[in-house]
């Protein structure tokens, strides 16, 4: 991508010069959020990028020692690192949450590193997380309140997991039906 920087001069029109950042393509390719840039560039400057990713879609190593996600400025308040699968490739992992399921960060993460032939392998077993549930399709992550409703604004010490569609679907109607 290119960006264009503006030079006045008193009484003259305006001078364009053309600048370019690698570092501002690197972003764009890896569709890093905006709040995660500190946090990405951090990363980038690993020799090895392969690494496990936490149920809240950023990078273990993103987590400070204390366990509280740091992968960007007011994003994500997971408080301990919770690991579910180990990628080629973090840097497809520093993105926002804005949804459930698809648009999840680890969602988005995982379709980012499926697209550049990147590699993952699971460290948990992927499913329902809901009580009695168990269910194996359609499964994806979730951010929610402490008190178990679907978290869909700013992240405020929200707890992140599994849920397949159906018990989300019953999740953001209010109720769950009988098995």
């Amino acid at each position: 991508m290119e960006f264009w920087r503006g030079k006045d001069g008193i009484g003259s029109e305006p001078n364009y010069e053309r600048t370019h950042s690698a570092m501002n393509d690197l972003e764009m390719q890896f569709e890093v959020s905006p709040q995660c840039q500190d946090a990405w560039l951090v990363a980038t400057k690993r020799q090895d990028f392969s690494g496990r990713v936490c149920l809240c879609g950023h990078p273990e190593l993103a987590h400070q020692d204390g366990g509280l996600c740091k992968a960007g400025n007011d994003i994500c308040y997971c408080l301990k690192p919770s690991p579910i699968v180990s990628v080629s490739d973090i840097r497809h992992f520093f993105r926002a949450t804005k949804g459930p399921h698809e648009a999840h960060a680890l969602s988005l993460g995982l379709l980012s590193l499926g697209k550049n032939n990147g590699s993952h392998n699971f460290v948990r077993d992927w499913v329902c997380g809901v009580p009695e549930c168990e269910q194996r399709e359609g499964v994806g992550a979730v951010r929610m309140r402490k008190g178990g409703a679907i978290a869909l604004g700013l992240s405020v010490h929200d707890n992140h997991k599994l849920i397949c569609e159906r018990c989300l679907f019953m999740k953001l109607n209010g109720s769950y039906v009988e098995r």
